[in-house]
């Protein structure tokens, strides 16, 4: 008995270490993916719908933890980009959460963003998380991670939308991004109607 028991903990420890080995590899694999320097320029060039835009992910406060600076701009205009936020992925037992922060003074930080290097100087008293916009990510048996929020996630301000939601499905050459907002009788009133940008990596 005593031996059934000893054999019972240390399967138990075992199992449990191997469950944390592979949930700190795929946080890994994630945040590889994610890191680098993206473009819509193929779909831009393929479909008069989209633009040509720029997706920049730069690993920053890598002392507190795997966090993001998230930059979206039109490809002309990179140092004035029109969106900038931070992720921070989060391991969780069924899954790695990213949560999405915007910066408090949005305004404040726009102007000449790149030539003045300013995302040096941010702290975590600059930004607030969004709500409802964290999105649980998975990985499939290919490689490909990808998640989506619920339903109240409000990606843009207008007095019309009632529900939105955003989602991402992400590989080692590009990033698939969306959002769609809908009205009370579920009628789209902004967002990925179409499929939502490719962003593909940038190779240097």
């Amino acid at each position: 008995m005593r031996y059934f028991i000893l054999s019972f903990i240390v399967i138990s420890i075992f199992t449990s270490c191997s469950a944390t080995q592979k949930a700190s590899q795929e946080l890994i694999a994630l945040a590889t993916q994610f890191e680098g320097h993206f473009t819509s320029s193929k779909q831009a060039t393929e479909n008069d719908f989209y633009e040509n835009r720029s997706l920049k992910i730069t690993p920053i406060w890598k002392d507190r933890g795997t966090y993001f600076i998230v930059e979206q701009a039109l490809y002309e205009r990179q140092n004035h980009p029109f969106s900038v936020e931070i992720y921070k992925l989060v391991q969780k037992h069924n899954g790695i959460s990213k949560e999405v922060y915007t910066l408090k003074n949005m305004q404040d930080w726009q102007e000449d963003w790149q030539a003045k290097n300013a995302y040096s100087y941010l702290t975590e008293s600059d930004i607030e998380l969004k709500p409802g916009c964290s999105i649980l990510i998975n990985r499939s048996p290919d490689g490909t991670f990808s998640g989506h929020t619920g339903i109240n996630c409000v990606e843009v301000a207008n007095p019309k939308t009632h529900y939105s939601s955003s989602g991402i499905v992400l590989n080692s050459t590009s990033i698939r991004m969306w959002s769609e907002g809908f009205d009370k009788d579920w009628k789209s009133v902004y967002g990925s109607t179409k499929g939502g940008y490719i962003y593909e990596r940038v190779l240097f």
